[in-house]
């Protein structure tokens, strides 16, 4: 993000094809608004039209009177917040709120999907280890649903994920590399590039 500081008298900022144009007797500057964070007013003399600042109102960006010393003596703000803003604090206030029941719906989902995951194996390599596992995915997936905190979610999540893989690797589906799941106690970092 940018940060504008107009310091000649007599410039005239203006909207045009959806950019601010910063316009003197002798040429033009065109600074994309999406690109832009706040606009510095330094000096007296500088004229603005209507649409701009509507504009700067929609987005979020700042406009900021300075006074000889540079020092802002006034700004002017959208009464709506920016949007990125307002989408930021819905997050965090649907997580307050409903981060129990959206965790259980996305690892209710995920052991789901890895037990369709053992279902497609086991019709090709039939396999009482993967049968059993199905099994046990199935049961956990209805169990889960009933649970009460977040940390029974994640327990149910890491015995799904632990039973999925030890049956994966019974049955040789995964590589040689691949020796077993490490579940959260991990302690070691791994970085790849």
């Amino acid at each position: 993000m940018k940060h504008l500081i107009i310091s000649e008298y007599g410039i005239y900022l203006g909207l045009e094809s959806g950019r601010l144009v910063v316009k003197n007797k002798d040429d033009k500057k065109y600074f994309p608004l999406n690109r832009l964070a706040t606009l510095s007013i330094a000096k007296k003399g500088v004229s603005f039209s209507s649409d701009l600042v509507e504009q700067f109102s929609l987005r979020g960006i700042k406009l900021f009177f300075l006074d000889f010393r540079g020092v802002a003596h006034s700004m002017l703000v959208g009464a709506n917040q920016h949007a990125v803003v307002q989408a930021r604090i819905n997050q965090y206030r649907y997580i307050d709120r409903n981060a129990l029941t959206l965790s259980i719906k996305l690892i209710a989902a995920k052991i789901k999907n890895q037990r369709a995951t053992l279902n497609y194996f086991n019709k090709h390599h039939k396999s009482i280890n993967l049968l059993n596992a199905i099994e046990e995915l199935k049961r956990v997936a209805q169990l889960i649903k009933n649970v009460k905190t977040l940390n029974d979610v994640l327990g149910y999540e890491g015995y799904a994920a632990n039973i999925y893989f030890s049956s994966l690797a019974k049955d040789k589906f995964l590589s040689a590399s691949f020796a077993n799941r490490e579940g959260r106690g991990l302690r070691r970092l791994l970085i790849v590039y």
